[in-house]
């Protein structure tokens, strides 16, 4: 089954028309247009990817080891990390962060240059800041967020505490350069 074309979607910190299209494993590759498919039908379908006529990006699971995964990422135009909720039963829900660190390892150990997107249900306004700190790039919302109300987390905070894997200088280094 395709999933759905996202209408809109955050990339760059600014509201954007989406190209891709995500097939699911059991699709069908369209004749043209931009798509995102699976690690399994990326591997699985390499020789058909190649010779398909728009651009491939790649979708990712919680739970894969990005530096185990031995592609060659600079080829890839887009990688989408899956951020899912687990339902505790016990405490309610709770986000998977595992994607916070898919991305940090793209951006700085992988060197990926091209755009990681935030795909799932725990991609929301509240933590959109902290995804980009991280080398998220592009974001897409779900379709009951306001997409617009969303763009306006990026310039609610101005200070980090830690460094990461955005340009932004930590507090702590802040003072200790002022105080020099």
């Amino acid at each position: 089954m395709t999933l759905p074309l996202s209408k809109r979607v955050i990339r760059d910190r600014q509201i954007v028309e989406d190209p891709w299209l995500h097939l699911a494993d059991e699709d069908a590759l369209p004749e043209s247009g931009d798509i995102t498919v699976s690690l399994e039908r990326w591997q699985s379908d390499n020789d058909a990817l190649k010779a398909y006529a728009g651009h491939v990006g790649l979708r990712l699971d919680s739970d894969t080891d990005v530096e185990e995964t031995g592609l060659a990422i600079n080829d890839i135009p887009l990688i989408v990390l899956d951020f899912p909720i687990i339902d505790t039963n016990k405490r309610g829900y709770h986000p998977v962060g595992k994607g916070y660190s898919q991305a940090y390892l793209l951006r700085t150990r992988l060197g990926f240059k091209g755009e990681i997107r935030a795909r799932g249900p725990a991609v929301m306004r509240d933590v959109l800041f902290y995804m980009s700190r991280c080398g998220i790039n592009s974001f897409e919302m779900d379709e009951s967020k306001d997409i617009n109300d969303a763009l306006k987390a990026f310039n609610e905070m101005t200070v980090a505490y830690q460094p990461s894997a955005d340009s932004m200088q930590p507090a702590f280094m802040r003072r200790r350069n002022t105080a020099a």
